[in-house]
């Protein structure tokens, strides 16, 4: 199968290319930017995502679109541009999918659907651990971004019956992140609050997108792409009420290692199994 990677080029994308590829796909990074590392096996095609015409040129010949480019967070650009370009670029993948008759895309979300992170005025969780089905509390252009997007996806299902697979990945921990991000995760216990305590390694979260592309029966779902335990060393049920002051005790059953988003999905209708933890690689 010819698999195509929009933001190829970076930290989540990279693996996932390299994933794909040693499990024998053909894999076709389109992005602005050529990779900086090497990529062994894997095609590279400039296409910026805000130009239909270049996108329905590399995607010719794919059977799947697995699309990853984004603004990753709304800090470093005005709050229009972050918005404008994440839901602009997914629409354009969606449609370009449709005019080739592609009907398989993997759509990388995140944690921030939830609104959290870089909230302008504080909320507090439903329940914890969060799931799927927790609403949104979008406030920033990041997260509306997400939510933006997912929306076209199930709307582009509900249009040509494609198959619209979204993962919501947490805080991604790249291989040689852990002990410095640990590290100043222990200085400062109560910064995770704003994801929730909820990480992934690079190399789960690369096995998580293929598996949602192998599993072909799942047609419009959404999946938290999470470790299951938490990226803390004291329980949640200790942290939750010190950083949501209204959280009562929504937070009292997570006496043990659970993280604050729950993988239960994830294990069920993808089969993951996380091989990464953060116990077993930090000091």
């Amino acid at each position: 199968m010819k698999v195509v990677v929009t933001g190829g080029s970076g930290r989540i994308g990279h693996l996932v290319c390299l994933d794909l590829v040693r499990h024998g796909y053909e894999v076709v990074n389109v992005t602005r930017s050529a990779p900086r590392e090497p990529q062994p096996g894997v095609k590279f095609t400039q296409a910026d995502t805000s130009d239909m015409g270049e996108l329905v040129s590399a995607f010719v010949g794919a059977e799947a679109v697995m699309h990853i480019a984004a603004i990753p967070n709304p800090t470093r650009y005005p709050t229009q541009v972050v918005f404008n370009t994440n839901t602009t670029g997914t629409y354009n993948v969606c449609e370009a999918c449709a005019a080739l008759g592609i009907g398989n895309i993997i759509y990388a979300s995140s944690i921030n659907h939830l609104g959290l992170d870089f909230r302008y005025r504080d909320f507090t969780p439903d329940y914890f651990p969060v799931d799927e089905a927790h609403p949104t509390r979008a406030q920033d252009p990041y997260a509306l971004s997400k939510v933006a997007s997912e929306e076209i996806l199930h709307g582009f299902h509900r249009r040509y019956g494609m198959r619209a697979i979204t993962i919501r990945p947490p805080g991604v921990i790249m291989p040689d992140q852990y002990q410095q991000r640990f590290d100043q995760n222990r200085a400062n216990p109560l910064k995770a609050g704003g994801f929730l305590w909820t990480y992934v390694d690079a190399r789960d979260l690369a096995t998580i997108f293929r598996l949602a592309l192998e599993k072909t029966e799942l047609r419009d779902e959404v999946i938290y792409g999470t470790a299951e335990d938490a990226w803390a060393e004291r329980p949640l049920a200790e942290l939750v009420p010190q950083y949501f002051a209204d959280a009562g005790d929504k937070a009292a059953h997570l006496t043990g290692t659970e993280a604050g988003v729950t993988n239960a999905k994830a294990k069920r209708l993808l089969g993951f199994k996380q091989h990464y933890f953060w116990r077993d690689l930090v000091k």
